[in-house]
């Protein structure tokens, strides 16, 4: 599959990139969120979806907001109580 920049390579719906239609990285959505570390995504993406993420194109605000609540989730299944 060829990677298409303005697409989210997880859902293949429009990422809204603001740089993609030549902007500055200010002007972009993701400017203003915190992303998580590509270490937590193993805990929540499978083989194939991590391989989606090589660089070439950013994810959507609806991914990354999916993304975060499942980490959220898992670090609450797996809080310890001491």
């Amino acid at each position: 599959m060829t990677e298409q920049p303005k697409q989210c390579p997880l859902c293949q719906r429009a990422n809204g990139c603001s740089v993609q239609t030549g902007k500055t990285i200010e002007q972009c959505w993701c400017s203003k969120q915190s992303f998580p570390d590509k270490d937590l995504l193993v805990q929540v993406l499978d083989r194939d979806k991590q391989a989606l993420l090589n660089g070439t194109a950013c994810i959507c605000e609806s991914c990354l907001e999916s993304l975060m609540a499942d980490l959220t989730a898992q670090q609450t299944l797996y809080k310890r109580i001491d």
